[in-house]
């Protein structure tokens, strides 16, 4: 599969999840059990934890059909999230990346209070660090906004960390790999592209 197939594919997903005609609303015991031999995912999602925004079901696919990786705030600095999306590219070649975001994000609101000043608590302090520097991209924004453009920049942080990234570089320079920005709209269910 082509990296633009991919994307298509991913795409149309979204397309039948918005209009409420999802086609992998079963988890055949077939496609269950095929996959025990291997698997062959078309793309790796890495998105985050947070329960509304699954990238199976936003996407619309199957068992075997997404390599997700999940954290809170979708980001790609920690080196076992890196270390999970480098492991699919070596051992099952998907066609594209998605970094996914989501509007609402409670990872980048916390990042947005940290940068304003106010102490985290436990180990959350580390899950926004990665953040700041999205944050600090947004700061001009105006305050109805700045939320917005803090999980964009967020999204475009971690896309040009993944294209940084040798292994990630070295399939671009194939053109065996698309990675790409998106953004799940919470009210809708859309995924949009983030530029």
């Amino acid at each position: 599969m082509t990296p633009a197939a991919a994307l298509e594919r991913l795409d149309i997903g979204n397309h039948r999840f918005v209009d409420g005609k999802r086609s992998h609303t079963y988890r055949e015991r077939e496609r269950r059990t095929a996959l025990v031999e291997g698997q062959s995912p078309f793309a790796v999602v890495v998105g985050c934890a947070d329960s509304r925004v699954p990238p199976e079901l936003v996407y619309d696919q199957g068992l075997g059909d997404i390599y997700t990786v999940r954290v809170a705030g979708n980001t790609v600095s920690d080196p076992l999230v890196m270390g999970s999306i480098e492991l699919a590219l070596l051992a099952v070649a998907p066609a594209a990346v998605v970094v996914l975001g989501h509007e609402g994000c409670a990872a980048v609101t916390s990042a947005i209070t940290a940068a304003d000043g106010r102490q985290l608590d436990g180990h959350i302090p580390a899950v926004v660090e990665p953040i700041l520097p999205a944050v600090a991209a947004a700061s001009q924004s105006p305050d109805d906004q700045r939320l917005r453009a803090a999980i964009d920049a967020n999204v475009r942080q971690s896309v040009a960390q993944l294209q940084a990234n040798d292994i990630v570089r070295e399939a671009i320079r194939r053109d065996t790999l698309a990675v790409v920005g998106r953004v799940y709209e919470l009210h809708s269910g859309r995924v949009v592209p983030v530029n």
